[in-house]
């Protein structure tokens, strides 16, 4: 082949290979096939030249060009991470064209923008024989596919997302089959199809299960159009008819285009309508037909709800079942074991039970370590083993919970680490001087982090002169092989000694060195991690269920309409010293523009989302940076996070130096910028939760109580009282990101974790708090209308109100209400009513969107109408902009807070003013892939 692809030739069933593409679709003979890898820089159309029938293109992670390819004989093409195909230029057809007679498998790729002159630009352009097409997403094409293949070939689709399709004439589809004998789509999304069907169906077999369908913006007709009368069974979908839809009728079923003599069956479907006259179905000769089961609620706008036969509410992400569905990229062909955190949704491991893993019919070796646990007994967060056999591809399966299956733990072997010596020379605290530690002998009496018959784990920490502290990891596995991370931690907060330290670590395994590190300047509250270079590397990489993690209650209820995008890295690979800023802002009182702002920052969100490798990355490099911001303030006796149920008066802040218990020394902080950062309460990002999260790794864990820490400890004393508090800090942004902060940590640290108690009182005390105050209590009565702000917030400007940064605390306690936290159910709805009341009061998205509103009057008196809110707030701030266009901006932010209250509680107003602001001029630029500042680029705040 040349230079064109990297060709490898791999004796294999095909059958086996394609496991659950075979399952599910379809039976193959074993054969001969040859595995192509394909880089951007090769070239997709080169590869297919290349290539023979049968052959398995794999494609590395980026970006495309596909401009009519013909595709002339059998193929599959695989995406590893995200992989992209579009065209720069207009298409004859389509970005990929089968020819005649081809089978087709497509994995895990996403076709993007195909236009042509006659205004039919498909992803695919089909005109083969059998198309298999397997988590896959066709975004803002003319079609998502237009098949016009053999009169008896098939298509079958699950897992993909079929957004915003369709040229706007009515002529082209989300998917549109001219020709063929059978068609399936299960487990798929179609959002926004414009003007066209989101399915225009002509096979003799249609079946079209499990699926959701939202007209969004796009004016869709039909969901399903099937002018040949095929067979067809519509079962199991949820679908959401917008009022601007095209048409009232959600399925479409006659003989205009040919008669197959089929029959139709309308079950089991979740319907909400905001047309008044939707009618299912439209069947103009009285063909066989069956409707029955189906729930279906007919609103005004989404939220108010007059049931007909069925639930009469409708959440933006229902919950139906459990989902235990699992997704692992492999790494390599060598085979091993990748361990990982996940998440589950209350009920859905009971407790006691076993958990294991089948995918193709096959129980993989499975080790599940629970750490934290819903109020139920049931698994909450647990740390899982998987042994990964030798292969390519992906991995894909189902959880199921069971009988728990006694099996004994490894041993630990000692013999994995013998001769490994860690040696620090230099400055570390009071003189320069040299340290050794023997890894086992620091292990010896380490904890148990993981236990069983796949892995096991210990962590430890010893001292390494006055001030430094290294923390190890170590884990084993059942190969034999071992992993060690080294953490080293200079937290100690009432030392009197020079915090700066300066030293060069050196790891040896015995005359072999392994590795060397010079560390120029460590200095206070800050750490750094390493992992030690002894080969164990992770078979694979886990893809996040999107759905699981929100109805679990382990990330913020976001929505996947778009496919976020990570810029690329700059900083290289780890390890990151302190110093080291990558993607985060050092001086973080600096506002406004920020990927690192948010319930989640944007690379925590988009991996959330879409599950891409290049996101997970980032993700857990900005943890680890976050390991190297000073905001590390430690119990020096203790080694655990300062808490102020020990000492009330502490204060994280060079104003917290003094005399007195809770003091530290004079001279702690004279350097004003360590490192070049300036921690910030109401700027501060999530780093450790999310790594924690997805990893289930030790070290996250424990800054994950040092950030949580952070939150209310930087916190003026004064501030936090009657509390502790962080809900009356000098900012509603504070009090909403350093509640994240706690509550995030109370949900998911560990049950034996020594602060996670304390987590809970303080989220709990914070929320009691509210309530009594302003529900109970009724403090804002006296606000009439616009009850739902708080008092204390406005009187510094005088009368101005941080609008936007009510929406940040209501995203936040919109999470601990889905969380069932007590309390925040009631103090949401409270919320709620300043946050639907401006925008349904108000016309001009410059006041409702703004950054500001004036809330008291000029004699300082609670602002009681809306009328007078908004001439007040133009008189005073006439010139505000809400930033339409920016993911960060004002407007999105408000989007945001209205998705998740909808979410946590179906208020019905705000459903009204979410389709209000769905609708202003220029809202669609939020979603646009061109535009760098869209929700595509920063997806933080992508819950709508």
């Amino acid at each position: 082949m040349g230079k064109t692809a990297d060709r490898r030739k791999v004796r294999r069933a095909f059958g086996a290979f394609t496991l659950l593409s075979c399952l599910f679709f379809t039976s193959s003979a074993a054969m001969a096939l040859e595995v192509i890898e394909v880089t951007p820089g090769t070239g997709l159309a080169a590869a297919i030249r290349s290539s023979a029938a049968g052959d398995e293109l794999h494609l590395a992670e980026g970006r495309y060009t596909a401009r009519d390819i013909r595709i002339p004989h059998d193929l599959t093409i695989i995406g590893e991470g995200e992989v992209i195909l579009s065209s720069p230029q207009p298409v004859a057809k389509g970005l990929l064209v089968p020819l005649t007679g081809v089978d087709l498998t497509v994995r895990g790729l996403r076709f993007e923008g195909a236009v042509s002159p006659d205004k039919n630009g498909a992803g695919i352009r089909f005109e083969g024989s059998d198309l298999v097409i397997e988590d896959c997403v066709f975004l803002e094409n003319e079609d998502g596919i237009l098949a016009t293949g053999d009169q008896g070939g098939s298509i079958r689709i699950r897992r993909s997302s079929f957004i915003r399709n369709g040229h706007g004439d009515g002529f082209s589809h989300g998917i549109y089959q001219s020709n063929g004998a059978v068609f399936e789509v299960t487990q798929s999304r179609f959002s926004g199809t414009k003007v066209g069907h989101h399915l225009k169906i002509l096979a003799g077999d249609i079946t079209v299960t499990g699926n959701s369908f939202d007209d969004g913006e796009g004016r869709t007709s039909y969901v399903l159009d099937v002018p040949a009368a095929g067979k067809t069974v519509f079962s199991g979908n949820s679908i959401l008819r917008r009022r601007s839809a095209d048409q009232n009728t959600l399925v479409n079923f006659s003989t205009r285009r040919g008669d197959h003599g089929g029959s139709m069956e309308i079950s089991g479907n979740s319907i909400v309508s905001e047309k008044t006259n939707l009618r299912i179905l439209r069947n103009p000769e009285n063909l066989p037909a069956a409707i029955n089961g189906n729930a279906v609620s007919k609103v005004r706008r989404i939220g108010e709800s007059e049931s007909e036969g069925g639930e009469g509410s409708f959440r933006l992400q229902p919950a139906l079942e459990y989902d235990m569905s699992f997704r692992l990229r492999r790494k390599g062909r060598e085979g091993g074991f990748v361990t990982f955190g996940e998440a589950f949704e209350k009920g859905a491991v009971p407790a006691g039970a076993g958990l294991m893993l089948e995918a193709g019919g096959d129980a993989l070796p499975l080790q599940m370590d629970v750490k934290a646990t819903h109020d139920d007994g049931s698994v909450r967060h647990a740390v899982l083993t998987l042994g990964v056999t030798a292969g390519r591809g992906t991995v894909e399966g189902q959880y199921k919970a069971g009988k728990a299956e006694a099996a004994a733990p490894l041993g630990w072997d000692a013999s994995l680490f013998d001769g490994l010596t860690l040696r620090l020379d230099g400055q570390l605290g009071g003189k320069v001087t040299t340290a050794t530690l023997d890894i086992n002998d620091g292990l010896e009496s380490g904890e148990a982090w993981l236990s069983g018959p796949l892995a096991v784990e210990k962590t430890a920490a010893a001292p390494l002169g006055p001030l430094l502290v290294v923390r190890l990891d170590g884990r084993q596995y059942q190969d034999g092989t071992a992993r060690l991370r080294i953490t080293f931690e200079n937290h100690k907060t009432f030392s009197p000694l020079p915090r700066d330290l300066a030293y060069k670590v050196t790891l040896v395994r015995g005359d072999e060195t392994l590795s060397v590190t010079d560390v120029p300047l460590h200095y206070r509250h800050s750490g750094w991690t390493m992992l030690a270079p002894l080969g164990a590397e992770p078979a694979g990489e886990v893809v996040p269920s999107l759905t699981r993690l929100t109805r679990s209650g382990a990330v913020p209820p976001y929505t996947d309409d778009v496919t976020p995008q990570v810029r690329e890295d700059t900083i290289g690979p780890p390890p990151y010293l302190p110093g080291t800023h990558g993607a985060l802002t050092p001086y973080m009182p600096s506002t406004g523009g920020r990927l690192d702002i948010g319930p989640m920052t944007h690379w925590a969100a988009a991996w959330a989302i879409a599950g891409e490798s290049d996101a997970r990355e980032e993700m857990l490099r900005t943890a680890d940076i976050g390991l190297t911001i000073p905001w590390h303030f430690e119990e020096d006796k203790t080694g655990l996070p300062i808490r102020l149920d020990q000492r009330p008066r502490f204060w994280a802040e060079e104003r917290g130096a003094g005399k007195g218990r809770d003091q530290f020394p004079e001279g702690l902080m004279e350097e004003e910028r360590p490192g070049g950062w300036v921690p910030d309460t109401a700027h501060k990002p999530e780093l450790a939760y999310p790594a924690y999260l997805a990893t289930g790794e030790a070290v996250y864990a424990r800054a994950l109580s040092h950030e949580a820490a952070f939150g209310i400890n930087a916190i003026w004393p004064k501030k936090r009282e009657p509390g502790p508090l962080v809900v009356n800090a000098l900012q509603i942004r504070t009090g909403a990101w350093s509640l994240r902060s706690i509550a995030n940590a109370a949900w998911l640290l560990p049950d034996d974790d020594p602060l996670k108690e304390y987590f809970i009182t303080l989220r709990d005390e914070n929320l009691a708090y509210l309530n009594q105050r302003y529900v109970a209590g009724g403090t804002m009565d006296a606000a009439g209308e616009t009850e739902g702000w708080f008092d204390n917030y406005a009187r510094g400007g005088p009368g101005s109100y941080a609008a936007w940064q009510s929406d940040f605390l209501a995203i936040i306690i919109a999470h601990e209400a889905i969380r069932e936290t007590p309390n925040a159910r009631d103090v949401l709805d409270w919320l709620a009513g300043y946050i639907t009341g401006r925008v349904l009061n108000i016309d001009d998205v410059t006041i409702y969107a703004g950054a500001r509103m004036m809330m008291l009057d000029d004699d300082g008196r609670y602002v009681s109408s809306w009328a007078e809110a908004e001439r007040l707030t133009r008189r005073d701030y006439p010139d505000q902009t809400p930033y339409m266009a920016d993911a960060k901006g004002y407007y999105s932010i408000l989007r945001a807070a209205l998705a998740t209250i909808y979410t946590a509680t179906g208020n019905p107003d705000a459903a009204r003013a979410l389709e209000k602001l769905r609708r202003v001029d220029r809202a669609e630029e939020l979603f646009l892939e061109r535009n760098k500042g869209g929700r595509i680029w920063a997806s933080q705040f992508n819950f709508d």
